[in-house]
Formats: C-alpha cells, sequence, structure tokens
C-alpha cells in the first residue's frame, strides 16, 4: 500500500512523458505507452539498484538515517500539495505538446520513454530524495530481493497507467480534463502527505 501511494505521485502526475505519451498514443494507440515504460524501466531499474547498493553501506548510521528521512518526508509533503495544486487547478496539455514539437527529438515511442526518463532532473531527485526511503526499507525487509519486490509493486504503475493514456488517447478522450482525473490527484496528494508528515513524525521522535 505504502509503495503503491507514494510511488503513484511519479507514476500518475502529468508531466512530460504522460503528455508525450497522449500525443504518441494518437499515433500509435496502446503500444505507444507499452514502449514508453520500457524505454522509461531501462534507466530506472539500474538507477533503482545503484540507490540501493549506495544506501546499503550506511544503512545502520543514524545520522543519514535522519537526514534521509526528513529530506524524503519533506518531498513527499511537497509532491502532495503540487498534486492537489493540479486538482485544484486542472492540467491543460497545450504547452507541453508544443514544447516537444519545438524539441523534435524524439523518434520512437521508445526513446520517448527513454530520453524523458534519463535527462529528467526530478525523475532523479524523486528516486534519490523519496525514493530512497522506500529502497532502504526493501533492502532491510528481504535484500536485493527486496528491492526487486519493490521495483515490482511500482513499474507495473507504470505500464498501466502509460498504455491506458495511450489507448484513451487513441480514442480521442480528453482524460486528463476529466473530474474524475482531479478528484483522483486529489486523493493521492492527501494521502502522499499523510505519509510525509508520518516519515517525518517517526524521523524526529
Amino acid at each position: 500500500m505504502k509503495v503503491v501511494v507514494i510511488t503513484s505521485s511519479g507514476a500518475l502526475s502529468p508531466g512530460p512523458l504522460t503528455f508525450s505519451i497522449l500525443k504518441k498514443g494518437t499515433e500509435e494507440g496502446a503500444r505507444a505507452g507499452f514502449f514508453a515504460s520500457l524505454g522509461h524501466m531501462v534507466v530506472e531499474l539500474p538507477l533503482v539498484y545503484l540507490i540501493g547498493l549506495g544506501v546499503i553501506t550506511f544503512l545502520f548510521n543514524d545520522f543519514v538515517m535522519f537526514i534521509t528521512g526528513i529530506v524524503g518526508g519533506v518531498f513527499i509533503l511537497l509532491f502532495g500539495v503540487l498534486t492537489i495544486n493540479d486538482a485544484r487547478k486542472g492540467i491543460k496539455c497545450d504547452l507541453y505538446e508544443q514544447e516537444e514539437e519545438r524539441r523534435g527529438i524524439f523518434q520512437s515511442s521508445f526513446m520517448i520513454g527513454f530520453n524523458l526518463s534519463a535527462f529528467n532532473p526530478f525523475f532523479i531527485a524523486w528516486w534519490i530524495a523519496i525514493g530512497s526511503i522506500l529502497t532502504i526499507e526493501a533492502y532491510a525487509y528481504g535484500g536485493l530481493i527486496g528491492i526487486a519486490e519493490m521495483y515490482i509493486a511500482h513499474v507495473w504503475m507504470d505500464f498501466a497507467w502509460l498504455i491506458l493514456l495511450a489507448y484513451l488517447a487513441n480514442l480521442g478522450s480528453r482524460i486528463l480534463e476529466s473530474k474524475g482525473y482531479r478528484l483522483l490527484l486529489l486523493l493521492i496528494g492527501t494521502l502522499l502527505i499523510y505519509f510525509g508528515l508520518t516519515i517525518l513524525i517517526q524521523t524526529i521522535s
């Protein structure tokens, strides 16, 4: 539950990858979401294990755990607030679409997923600041296998969400402007704030 809620801030939050896949989905349908997810995973999975291998050396360092908990809790709170703010304002995709058209650097759905993960500083920062907490807990629970289980609990959302978006985009849906999507963002934002506060309280106490 915790992994699903926290990682949904990355998987479901609107951003360049989301809107790029909407555009590619109008051309390729669900397969655009599938191949974009593969490109995303090629970047993400090694990053998760690199974080895990770097973190385990300091696993029992109280100071490092304290700093990680504070930084991670604050970041989770920030993502929660921003998610609720997105739900309140509503999302328009025109600016994202125009920006990607000006860049003109993507040749395939796979490369969209790869490029918008490898060269997205917010994606890297998310895994270092927030994902590292989940990685530490997963390693403490089951070592490298625990990290693999944690990642599986996360990555299925990337595939399911991007495939769904691409499929709906192919049908001409405007799901990102729907009331249901706003309510989903509101729920996720509220739960993120809850987990952020919980982590901060536990770390300080």
